[in-house]
């Protein structure tokens, strides 16, 4: 894309979804970032499991909790996201439904 159509876009972008794509993009990348720890939290949980150790069930129930936590604020962020770029494209008159 040279830089007048990359320019172009941007334009687009802001006008119809009221964000510059790097914002799109943040959001995202936010998203990708939560799904890394809560793979992360997963296996450590795994792995507390496998060990079989009755002193790590609290750990595991930390980690648990942890990981609700995690997917709740990424949910919440995610939903907010779609929302507002859902009102954009309609506003705009480009969302097939």
């Amino acid at each position: 894309m040279n830089r007048t159509s990359s320019t172009a876009f941007a334009e687009a972008a802001d006008t119809i979804f009221g964000v510059r794509p790097e914002d799109v993009l943040a959001a995202l990348e936010s998203a990708a970032d939560a799904l890394d720890w809560l793979q992360a939290t997963f296996d450590a949980v795994g792995v507390l499991y496998e060990r079989g150790e009755p002193s790590d069930e609290l750990r595991i129930k930390h980690l648990a909790e942890a990981g609700s936590s995690i997917a709740k604020h990424a949910s919440t962020s995610a939903h907010g996201s779609h929302a507002v770029l859902g009102l954009a494209l309609d506003a705009a008159r480009v969302r097939k439904t």
